[in-house]
């Protein structure tokens, strides 16, 4: 049976039948499909790819460069963008190529690629870009109209800021707090021993502000504030800023001594012990019920809402809802204790003709222990919905020894 000949390009080449690729060059080797696919439609089309090179998204920019051979094969151009917003404009403008007359091909497939942030800065080009369309049978008048239908005096689309207002009136920021301190001591007690003592202590405490007010509300139609003929869905501006708060700690202590023993050997015992302590309040985050993650007291929320409690048919800029009110609170604390006892000794063993072959023993046991947490959940109206999870102590107890024997193999002289 004669064995399949294989290459590191197959992965590019659309007629190999096997072939071993990562998650980024699938990504590359997609467009090649789509032309592909397209063709096989009797569809005339090419490709454009661009994005920002300082934001690579796992090295997928490298990875067309070095198919860029394979890419020109199948008409796709790769063509990188001084930042985000040009990279999403080329794109938005390879989709305009039925707009003019002498089109070579039936349309353009396009792909922009980005990390988060350069999503948020590009809204302006990928949201006018989706609102044009890429239909290659819709007429240049359409796409006028389109974009024409959407204008206004200020914005040609809503502000991203009405349909995800996460930054709108509140402050933002953390503010750290390290710290950390070091010592060491050492004495010779004798001449043949040595001990040492080393402390650290380390300390991270984190302070910031935000808002869980992230979800929509859902204003049923049975709510006298609701002015529609359905239940409406909404996501308001709020200037809710809750604390959150973090700190931990590490404490560690090592003691031992160091012996100079008969026939050029060393001893060397120590122990260590060393604490760690965490502790977090915030609002929501962790809360769940029945497995659903709940940021806030949605069952208040949802009474509220439907028996016109709490209106957000009003300017909330002017007359802000008092949300905070809502937040659930979430606070864990925690600790641990590791305590590790070292014997090790490292010595020659009997000298042969081409040198002394070295023995390293060791024997270590380590015991960590882990006492009782709490992680608490708080809802300030709906109470029963409140829940305490207490986590058990445990201790784990480990044993372990090694040796190595270096043998010289060469007389070195």
């Amino acid at each position: 049976m004669a064995l399949m000949e294989v290459g590191l390009d197959d992965k590019y080449r659309l007629d190999a039948k096997r072939i071993f690729l990562s998650g980024t060059q699938a990504l590359v080797r997609l467009p090649m499909l789509q032309r592909e696919r397209d063709r096989a439609q009797g569809l005339n089309t090419a490709g454009f790819i661009s994005g920002y090179r300082g934001s690579p998204l796992g090295m997928y920019d490298h990875a067309l460069w070095r198919a860029k051979s394979f890419l020109k094969e199948h008409d796709i151009e790769f063509a990188p963008g001084l930042n985000e917003d040009l990279a999403a404009t080329a794109v938005w403008g390879s989709q305009q190529v039925g707009m003019f007359p002498g089109a070579k091909v039936d349309g353009v497939f396009g792909i922009w690629y980005g990390k988060g942030p350069g999503v948020d800065r590009s809204m302006d080009a990928l949201k006018h870009a989706n609102s044009a369309g890429t239909s290659p049978t819709t007429s240049a008048a359409d796409l006028y109209a389109s974009l024409a239908a959407n204008g206004g005096t200020a914005s040609t689309d809503l502000a991203q800021s009405t349909q995800a207002p996460s930054g709108l009136l509140r402050p933002f920021g953390s503010s750290p707090k390290d710290r950390s301190l070091r010592a060491s001591v050492q004495r010779q007690m004798w001449p043949w021993l040595e001990t040492f003592a080393d402390f650290s202590y380390d300390e991270n405490r984190s302070h910031s502000v935000y808002s869980p007010f992230i979800n929509a509300l859902t204003v049923p139609l049975t709510a006298p504030t609701n002015p529609f003929t359905t239940a409406v869905s909404m996501r308001i501006p709020d200037a809710a800023a809750l604390p959150l708060s973090t700190n931990s700690s590490n404490r560690s202590l090592t003691v031992g001594a160091i012996a100079k023993l008969p026939w050029d050997w060393t001893a060397e015992a120590d122990y260590t012990w060393t604490e760690n302590r965490f502790d977090y309040f915030i609002y929501n985050n962790n809360v769940s019920m029945n497995g659903i993650a709940v940021l806030y007291d949605t069952t208040a929320v949802s009474a509220d809402l439907a028996s016109g409690a709490l209106n957000p048919f009003v300017d909330t800029l002017r007359y802000p809802l008092n949300l905070a009110k809502y937040a659930a609170t979430n606070s864990f604390s925690g600790s641990s204790e590791l305590h590790d006892v070292n014997l090790r000794a490292s010595g020659p063993l009997l000298a042969l003709p081409w040198g002394k072959p070295w023995l390293t023993v060791g024997l270590e046991h380590r015991f960590s222990h882990t006492p009782t947490s709490t992680l608490e959940a708080r809802f300030p109206i709906t109470t029963a919905n409140n829940s305490l999870i207490t986590y058990y102590p445990h201790d784990s107890v480990n044993d372990a020894g090694y040796t190595e024997t270096t043998i010289p193999m060469l007389n070195q002289d």
